[in-house]
């Protein structure tokens, strides 16, 4: 991207919002939806290893990919620290072996999981400031056959994703 993020702003502004937004994050809810339903589109199975998910704020898609599928171990990450309150209390719900919470901003993690199954992502790529290295970067913990899913806002964002990757995104729905 042309301009750095303050990521510092996008931080506070999604905590003093967190408690409320799943009431007002009817888009965001949607795409987790299709998202889920896309990737359970392609993926043979309905049960994960491993999962990262990236920007998981207040549990949105954690609950609907939860709902569908199995998953033993879950690690979450999100730039609000407080956002691992409302997974856990969300996870109380379903038979997840694991949950480790990684937060801070994925673009400096020190340590990342490896082996995944799934890295997947709603609505949280138009926050980064370098896709490119965080594409590969996640490519990097897949395991052999893993998914990377994610769903995003911006159209030039999906043009800027689209330059990276060479083409179009596999898991596209039609307009």
């Amino acid at each position: 991207m042309s301009q750095q993020i303050e990521k510092q702003l996008v931080r506070e502004r999604f905590a003093s919002r967190l408690k409320s937004y799943k009431e007002h994050a009817i888009v965001q809810q949607s795409m987790a939806k299709t998202l889920t339903e896309l990737l359970l589109n392609v993926h043979a199975g309905h049960s994960f290893n491993r999962v990262l998910e990236v920007g998981s704020g207040a549990g949105i898609l954690m609950a609907d990919l939860l709902d569908r599928c199995t998953v033993d171990t879950y690690y979450a990450n999100d730039l609000v620290e407080e956002s691992s309150l409302f997974l856990k209390e969300l996870l109380a719900s379903f038979p997840v072996r694991e949950f480790h919470f990684l937060p801070g901003d994925i673009e400096r993690m020190p340590w990342l999981p490896s082996e995944l199954d799934l890295v997947v992502s709603n609505a949280t790529v138009q926050w980064l400031d370098d896709l490119e290295s965080f594409f590969r970067s996640m490519s990097k913990r897949l395991r052999r056959g893993g998914v990377f899913a994610f769903s995003s806002f911006s159209t030039s964002n999906m043009q800027e994703i689209s330059a990276i990757a060479g083409g179009g995104a596999p898991l596209s729905q039609p307009s």
